[in-house]
């Protein structure tokens, strides 16, 4: 990433695994180990899975410790949008780890099902004291990617070239959306 964007831009580094919807193919030793050199060499922020073995999810966040790295812990849902009280209960097991940031993802298949991402980012502050993203994939839940900056998210992921994910917006898109509603 250093040869690709100026000096000082911040940057998150994943390597999903398969079973998380990545395209990262070797093993999880090998998967850690690249997010543990992203952290060595001062990238802004890096993404685990909850999903992670728990020693494995420990290395990142000890790694980190020592630097100015951020660390997001996520979990993706590839077919659903969890109830709310499990959205919660993700939240706070994130929240036990100590990473920085957690990350809830699910997704939906019509609008209404996305208002529970919306309506779990109001409860975020009473329930767990980190900074949790949260959104819905897919196109009925595209409006949760950008309506969730108002709810809460502290940040919001939009495609500089190709897609990464059902309903993602391009970066241009993202920028006029966020503008028209603050």
């Amino acid at each position: 990433w250093k040869e690709l964007l100026p000096e000082g831009t911040p940057v998150i580094i994943t390597n999903r695994a398969e079973r998380e919807g990545g395209h990262f193919e070797g093993t999880e030793s090998e998967r850690i180990e690249i997010l543990l050199n992203a952290i060595n060499q001062g990238v802004a922020c890096v993404d685990i899975e909850l999903s992670t073995p728990q020693k494995q999810i420990n290395k990142i966040l000890n790694a980190a410790k020592d630097t100015d790295t951020s660390v997001i812990t996520s979990f993706h849902d590839f077919e659903d949008i969890p109830p709310i009280e499990e959205l919660i209960e993700t939240a706070q097991r994130m929240e036990e780890l100590e990473g920085s940031i957690g990350k809830i993802i699910g997704f939906t298949k019509n609008f209404r099902n996305g208002m529970k991402i919306l309506d779990f980012l109001l409860r975020v502050p009473e329930e767990v004291d980190i900074p949790i993203i949260s959104f819905a994939m897919g196109k009925a839940g595209r409006y949760t990617r950008i309506m969730s900056a108002l709810f809460g998210s502290p940040i919001v992921y939009a495609a500089v070239e190709e897609k990464t994910a059902p309903g993602q917006f391009d970066v241009k898109t993202t920028r006029s959306l966020l503008e028209v509603i603050k």
